[in-house]
């Protein structure tokens, strides 16, 4: 009879054993899988950063782009506010003139200055931004006109293309664009 008892409790412990290890293959087969659906979020997570650190001024209409960094900056600034506001309710048209910044600005990027004036009536004050030269930085520009020629103006905020690029898709930058003028000054 002994012997019968460790018999059936020797096929116990394997019957046992190979439950044990048929729910730890299916634990770690879903943990594979749950591991392998988080690293496709992860990959399709970094695309979209890839993507925007690829942003270019290149794919956006210089209107679109002097329509987005006005509504950019406008969000950190009045008269930037102001003059948003003045381009998009109808009170004026939107133009940019485009200036070499040597002298005018710390921050000559490109070179050239895009000012900001509506109707050509820039109301005393220099509103205007300049592209750096890798083209992935902007510099937002608002002063009271300059008494002095050898007053260099520094920027008031910084703002990135990608967030320039995207502003660039909404309807009141495309609005404002269409109203928008550019007079490069060679």
């Amino acid at each position: 009879m002994s012997l019968t008892v460790l018999a059936l409790a020797g096929c116990g412990h394997k019957t046992q054993s190979t439950a044990t290890s048929s729910s730890s293959s299916t634990a770690t087969s879903a943990k594979v899988s749950s591991q392998s659906q988080a690293s496709s979020a992860n990959s399709s997570s970094t695309s979209e950063k890839q993507t925007e650190s690829n942003a270019s001024l290149e794919s956006v209409d210089p209107k679109n782009v002097a329509g987005a960094v006005l509504t950019v900056g406008a969000q950190s600034d009045e008269a930037w506010q102001s003059l948003l506001d003045s381009a998009s309710n109808g009170d004026g048209d939107l133009k940019v003139n485009v200036v070499k910044a040597t002298g005018m600005v710390t921050e000559t990027g490109t070179g050239m200055f895009y000012s900001f004036t509506l109707d050509d009536n820039d109301y005393g004050e220099i509103n205007g931004y300049t592209i750096s030269q890798d083209e992935k930085t902007i510099y937002l520009y608002r002063e009271q006109s300059r008494g002095s020629a050898d007053r260099i103006i520094q920027p008031f905020k910084t703002i990135s293309v990608q967030q320039v690029v995207k502003a660039a898709q909404q309807s009141k930058v495309q609005e404002i664009a269409n109203n928008t003028t550019i007079d490069a000054d060679n």
